[in-house]
């Protein structure tokens, strides 16, 4: 195999070593004074120049006698022939020397365009059809280096105009490298097109999915070479990254149409790489594309939504079904939360999330074709499976978005009986006097948060700013409390103390009437507080 640090051997000797030889002999030969000593001196050095100016030892024997460049025969291939294989092979270890330098220094432009000549030399050595030529490189490694090199471009898209210029600048050598190359391929009538490396000559960087597919496309040339556990691993993360792309490309759509075509699209690669980590048995990403997975068919159960909202439609039934299932799988392959906190926390979150918006759904549009007391107990059910699934562990991120959530639910139980329904709006007013707690904090300013009002949705179910937040939390706290006042007088009573709960909670009623929503920031947080502590302290009476 050539050498890149190695010139090119000849069939000649150096001239320096002729004159070092020649002056170390005059030398030793002048420094003897017995005249026997100097002739066998004389005698050895001479057969030492002998042997340095040789072209090849003359002894069959010696172990230099065969030389270590490729063989020439030139009954398959001419001198010419022979040093253009050299010199194409000290090509490839350059080429490929320098593409793991740019990569290594983040300049994955220059990468794949030193990997697209590495390639093209390749196939004039693979053309060559000598043992030297095929053995010199590992095409699924070249592949596996122009995958990463593309998914890197895609992770710092940011910077993909510096990409697309080191792409397109070609050096003086590589130009004259690349104009034998093109004489070559048209003489020997070669389209790049029918190579099996083909994948490896990118033009141009247009867009993410280009990239992407690209990187796909490279990884699955890798694997169908050479199969290995670190290919299948890249392949399968790219396979994800691109169902990943396309997910967001359905969050992004305006119509449901283009939603429910970038879900479909992204379904088989999320299948595929899901594939992949069963059979390597990698429960982190099992777990994280399962959560992909159910994240899909939210989108695709939103996307088949009428636009006049009424119970839930089959299509909404089934993908709803199937994110619950996917995050079920999610959760069960990473076991227990110590393996993987933050993917399961994430799954969890996610999880809650679908029970809760169908049991918000059945709330506010039972089932029409069962009786009344069957739509009540399945929405029940869904309810209660919803607040099952509320994470109120306090050292969780999200503790208070579950308190909230939690909160909701229990305002939600107001279809079912009366003592049932005032049990769970009890509890919903104890999850709001929890909220004191965070209220105090901002109070005295040990937690900052940005004050400004930012835009909001059209539907006003986005709440981005500390003041709609407070405002959001005064209209529920009144609202629960009105239907406590209202249970409690309804007849038949629902506890023998419904009179005495019904004067409490017009006192803990009353104290809300101070909040207005045309109050600052500043003075509604410190009202909506106060006003909390009030409502504590008559409770508490």
């Amino acid at each position: 195999m050539a050498r890149p640090f190695e010139p090119i051997p000849m069939p000649y000797p150096k001239l320096n070593e002729n004159v070092k030889a020649d002056s170390q002999l005059e030398s030793d030969s002048s420094g003897r004074t017995s005249k026997r000593s100097k002739k066998k001196d004389k005698k050895k050095k001479e057969k030492n120049v002998e042997q340095k100016m040789a072209l090849l030892p003359k002894e069959p024997n010696d172990a230099a006698y065969h030389p270590k460049w490729p063989t020439f025969d030139p009954k398959t291939i001419s001198w010419k022939g022979h040093l253009k294989t050299l010199l194409l092979e000290k090509a490839v270890l350059v080429y490929a020397t320098l593409a793991e330098y740019y990569i290594s220094r983040s300049m994955y432009g220059e990468c794949l365009r030193v990997l697209g000549l590495l390639a093209r030399c390749q196939l004039a050595l693979d053309r060559a059809q000598l043992k030297g030529g095929s053995g010199v490189l590992r095409l699924s490694c070249l592949l596996g280096r122009a995958g990463d090199a593309c998914l890197m471009i895609v992770q710092h898209w940011k910077s993909v105009d510096v990409y697309r210029e080191q792409l397109q600048s070609h050096h003086y050598e590589d130009e004259l490298l690349l104009e034998q190359l093109e004489q070559d391929e048209r003489v020997c009538r070669v389209s790049l097109g029918d190579s099996d490396i083909k994948v490896v000559f990118v033009h141009d960087i247009r867009t993410i999915e280009q990239m992407l597919l690209k990187t796909v496309e490279c990884y699955e040339g890798a694997a169908k070479i050479s199969p290995s556990e670190s290919i299948s691993f890249r392949l399968a993360n790219s396979l994800n990254e691109l169902a990943s792309y396309y997910l967001n490309v359905a969050k992004q759509s305006t119509t449901a149409e283009d939603a429910i075509f970038a879900c479909n699209k992204s379904e088989p690669y999320l299948t595929r790489g899901l594939q992949i980590f069963e059979n390597l048995n990698n429960d982190a990403n099992i777990a994280l594309l399962n959560s992909n997975m159910g994240h899909l068919h939210r989108l695709l159960a939103f996307a088949h939504m009428p636009t006049d909202r009424a119970e839930l439609t089959p299509q909404e039934r089934k993908h709803f079904n199937k994110a619950y299932q996917s995050y079920k799988r999610a959760l069960r392959a990473i076991g227990e939360r110590k393996h993987c906190p933050g993917i399961w926390d994430a799954v969890t979150w996610e999880l809650s999330t679908v029970l809760y918006t169908v049991s918000d759904i059945l709330h506010k549009n039972p089932p029409t074709d069962v009786s009344q007391s069957d739509a009540e107990k399945q929405v029940l059910e869904a309810i209660q499976t919803a607040l099952d699934h509320c994470d109120l562990d306090e050292t969780n991120p999200k503790y208070p978005l579950y308190q909230f959530r939690a909160a909701m639910l229990h305002v939600k139980c107001d279809s079912t009986s009366a003592a049932t329904k005032l049990k769970h709006l009890q509890s919903a007013i104890k999850y709001f006097l929890e909220i004191n707690k965070m209220l105090e904090m901002l109070v005295n300013k040990k937690v900052q948060v940005p004050v400004e009002q930012k835009t909001s949705t059209s539907d006003d179910t986005c709440f981005e700013s500390l003041q709609s937040l407070l405002i959001l939390i005064k209209k529920r706290l009144q609202h629960t409390l009105k239907m406590l006042i209202k249970i409690c007088l309804s007849k038949p009573s629902p506890t023998k103390d419904s009179p005495k709960l019904a004067e409490m909670y017009k006192a803990c009623y009353k104290v809300t009437f101070s909040l207005s929503d045309e109050a600052d920031c500043d003075d509604l947080l410190q009202s909506l507080y106060d006003a909390l502590v009030k409502i504590s302290e008559i409770q508490s009476q």
